[in-house]
C-alpha cells in the first residue's frame, strides 16, 4: 500500500511541478521547435517533463521516507 501512495503522490507531485514550470519554459524560451526533418511534432514543446519527472520523484522519495 505504501507503494501506491508514493506512487500517486509523485504523480499529484509533477503534475503540479508542470503546472508551476509551463509558463517559466514560455518565458525563458525553454522550447523545442520542430524543424521538419527529425522533429516532426506540430508545435513547439517546452521542456519541462524531465525536470518535473525528477522533482516529483524526489520529493515523493522525501515524503514517504
Amino acid at each position: 500500500m505504501n507503494m501506491v501512495i508514493g506512487f500517486l503522490v509523485a504523480c499529484l507531485l509533477t503534475v503540479i511541478v508542470v503546472r508551476l514550470l509551463y509558463p517559466l519554459a514560455l518565458k525563458l524560451e525553454w522550447i523545442d521547435r520542430p524543424d521538419g526533418v527529425r522533429k516532426r511534432h506540430d508545435g513547439e514543446i517546452p521542456l519541462i517533463g524531465g525536470p518535473s519527472i525528477i522533482l516529483g520523484f524526489l520529493c515523493a522519495v522525501l515524503i514517504m521516507g
